[in-house]
């Protein structure tokens, strides 16, 4: 398969796959998450699994909060999202245009799917080389 024909579920993180906070949990609780997956960010969702912001390292390194705030008071909530069915062409197009570094992929009804990374779209560079 060709990189113009790969689309985001064929190379996303699996929701299943991918560390994600409430908006209620604790800054504290985040950079734990973070730390002992070796990650750097993490999607906000609520307990229907709708997305609603995204916290990364970044974020917590540029703020005076403690980690006794909460995540919805941090998280960043303008948000770019694709789709499933979104080409990874595009999200590569975006990721360079914008320097984000990890998209959530959501469905029809705003709930999270996956996630596409940088290394997400290394490795179907790589596979294809």
């Amino acid at each position: 398969m060709g990189f113009f024909k790969v689309k985001a579920k064929d190379v996303m993180l699996g929701k299943n796959e991918v560390k994600s906070i409430r908006p209620n949990q604790k800054i504290a609780t985040a950079k734990l998450v973070m730390s002992r997956n070796n990650i750097g960010g993490l999607p906000v969702i609520d307990e229907n699994n709708e997305l609603l912001g995204f916290l990364t390292l970044r974020d917590l390194h540029i703020t005076p909060l403690s980690g006794g705030f909460e995540v919805k008071e941090l998280m960043t909530k303008e948000l770019v999202t694709a789709k499933p069915d979104t080409p990874i062409k595009e999200i590569a197009k975006e990721m360079i245009e914008t320097g984000i570094q990890r998209i959530p992929i959501i469905n029809n009804e705003g709930k999270l799917e996956g996630l596409i990374t940088q290394t997400s779209i290394i490795k179907v560079v790589g596979n294809l080389l």
